[in-house]
């Protein structure tokens, strides 16, 4: 008798929680609209203008995309600008 009654409330408490469990579907401290698309960009390490040049394709503000840059490791090696940055997990993902 002691299992159901313990049964049942561990039950009832795990009901009681899940339409907010369900509905949390993105959490946000900015209030910021929920992404629904990614923006990956690939950026050489040795071009150290590329990271902030106007022209980088971005989308546009309407697409409610986030942008992820890559920076991708290059023949340079280790005395590109970038190469701090770069990661071979870039070239994966190209």
């Amino acid at each position: 008798m002691k299992n159901i009654a313990l049964t049942l409330a561990s039950l009832s408490l795990a009901l009681a929680h899940a339409p907010q469990a369900l509905a949390q579907t993105h959490c946000s401290s900015d209030g910021a609209p929920k992404p629904v698309a990614l923006f990956e960009r690939f950026i050489s390490a040795d071009c150290e203008a590329c990271w902030g040049d106007a022209a980088t394709p971005a989308p546009s503000a309407k697409a409610g995309a986030v942008v992820l840059d890559w920076i991708v490791p290059s023949a340079a090696g280790d005395d590109a600008p970038l190469s701090a940055a770069a990661t071979t997990d870039a070239l994966l993902r190209r």
